[in-house]
């Protein structure tokens, strides 16, 4: 962790930070807005104070050069757009936004690099390495944030994204992934649909918040942060991509407590088999099961010839029991200002845990991590009552059970069943070889004791959970079938409809026995 400093403490803290890395350049300031999002590597002051630092405002570029560019990449500008507000939305340095009118009458943000934005970006990162001359353990840090900021460059990359995570999130009804115009796009040049919305730095912060009317929108504390969490959570764990960069300043309040992103430069895709193996963890977080946790952890590293696995989960746990156990943020007395994450700091530790017994951590555990910590604290500062560990564990319920079910589908289910079928249509062969090996004497049976008593039970727990998830769905079939004989006084459909709730309640406590 980058430690703060004589030299750190004279530059005025965490703001007298950030005021050094605006007069730096805006390829230095996007570095400590990226910085925020890495738990393992900033205290929780300066975490908190980068993540919400409302965005950096730099001077516009004149509206006359800025149509000249935008007349050059899209040659038909004025017959594609009836109108173009000559004031931006939004310039950072890099890039600029402005609102316009297409020739069919749809809202849009046209998005534009400035001129010389590459040559800034790359001069900057060259300060940077000079800087690393004098920490070189700061090298790989330093070459991680200068290709981040390289990707926000990137607008084709970019339009890509916001492809990606419109049909990863079409059905999701708390986020919005706005339209993209490839007809009005070059590799300069970004159209997408103007969603409109209030930036979440301007709710976050009381001051700009009466700069709005809060009730034009809706706006609910509680029900955002819900939102936000739940959002979030199934992007990584269901639609395996989703946008990393869940800043305040990067998040859109839309009406109807909805969300949206300003930019969608920092999205992530989530390796299907390894987001069953994040769903295990966080329920495990969630439910404080350590020795479970730590194996569950040390399965999203990278182990080396120098690992050491059972001293990294002896010291996990360790570190574990203090944070995770202690009371959630919305039980702790705390002044006004402190909206610290237990959970937030557990992960900077055993992030740390990792690295100190020669563990490698990926991208993609890192890029996890370091939106889990951003969604809590953006959802603490909403409502302190709303976190991982009270919101995220219902989210997760419903996702395991939703993955059970989406498994119980008949197309699913079918080959399974064919199988079944097979096998019980030849179990009287296999029964009459069994029985003639015997009485000849020449039965053998191949045994194997490797099994270890706990897996033999996990299994046959998952073989029950299986045949009565498959009875489940004949159960549900049955019931759509018209003119089926009473049963006795009860209906066939009643009776059908009690049998289904007794399956679906022993699907959840087998289920519950498998965690």
């Amino acid at each position: 962790m980058i430690d703060t400093s004589l030299a750190v403490r004279a530059l005025g803290g965490p703001a007298g930070v950030i005021r050094l890395l605006r007069r730096l350049g805006p390829a230095f300031v996007r570095y400590g807005q990226i910085l925020a999002q890495r738990p393992d590597l900033l205290p929780p002051e300066f975490r908190d104070e980068f993540l919400l630092e409302p965005a950096e405002v730099s001077q516009p570029l004149p509206w006359s050069e800025a149509r000249t560019i935008l007349a050059a990449e899209i040659l038909n500008i004025d017959t594609a757009f009836q109108s173009i507000d000559p004031v931006p939305v939004f310039s950072n340095g890099l890039s600029q936004a402005h609102p316009a009118v297409t020739a069919t009458g749809d809202s849009v943000l046209i998005k534009f690099l400035l001129p010389g934005a590459r040559k800034r970006a790359q001069r900057d990162a060259r300060r940077a390495r000079a800087f690393a001359r004098w920490a070189p353990s700061e090298r790989p840090l330093i070459e991680e944030l200068a290709l981040l900021v390289d990707a926000e460059l990137d607008l084709v990359a970019e339009r890509e994204n916001i492809g990606k995570l419109a049909d990863a999130s079409g059905s999701s009804p708390f986020l919005r992934v706005p339209r993209v115009y490839p007809e009005l796009s070059t590799a300069q040049v970004l159209t997408r649909e103007n969603l409109g919305g209030v930036p979440l730095s301007a709710v976050l912060s009381p001051a700009r918040r009466s700069t709005f009317k809060a009730e034009e929108i809706e706006f609910d504390a509680r029900a955002l942060a819900i939102h936000l969490i739940d959002g979030a959570v199934r992007q990584i764990l269901q639609q395996h991509f989703y946008c990393v960069d869940v800043r305040p300043q990067n998040l859109l309040l839309l009406p109807g407590n909805t969300l949206s992103f300003v930019n969608f430069h920092h999205c992530a895709a989530v390796d299907r088999e390894n987001s069953l193996i994040y769903t295990q963890f966080l329920n495990e977080v969630f439910s404080t099961e350590l020795p479970r946790l730590a194996r569950s952890f040390e399965a999203l590293l990278i182990a080396t010839d120098s690992s050491a696995s059972e001293t990294m989960r002896e010291e996990f746990i360790r570190q574990s029991h203090e944070c995770l156990r202690s009371a959630p943020p919305a039980h702790r007395i705390r002044s006004a200002a402190d909206f610290s994450s237990p959970l937030s700091n557990w992960l900077a530790a055993i992030l740390r845990v990792a690295r100190h017994h020669e563990f490698e951590i990926s991208i993609e555990l890192l890029s996890v991590f370091r939106t889990l910590v951003s969604l809590e604290t953006v959802a603490i500062r909403l409502d302190p009552g709303v976190h991982l560990q009270s919101t995220g564990q219902e989210i997760l319920k419903d996702i395991v059970l939703e993955n059970v079910f989406e498994r119980m589908e008949p197309v699913k289910v079918r080959s399974a069943l064919v199988n079944l079928l097979t096998a019980l249509n030849n179990a009287p062969e296999y029964l009459h070889h069994i029985l003639t090996d015997s009485a000849e004497g020449r039965l053998s049976l191949g045994l194997s004791a490797t099994e270890h008593p706990h897996a033999a039970a996990t299994r046959d727990r998952r073989y029950r959970l299986l045949a009565v998830s498959i009875a489940a769905v004949g159960v549900a079939w049955l019931m759509g079938e018209r003119g089926l004989p009473p049963a006795g006084p009860i209906s066939a459909t009643r009776l059908l409809g009690l049998v289904l709730c007794f399956l679906y309640f022993s699907m959840i406590v087998l289920w519950r026995r498998l965690q």
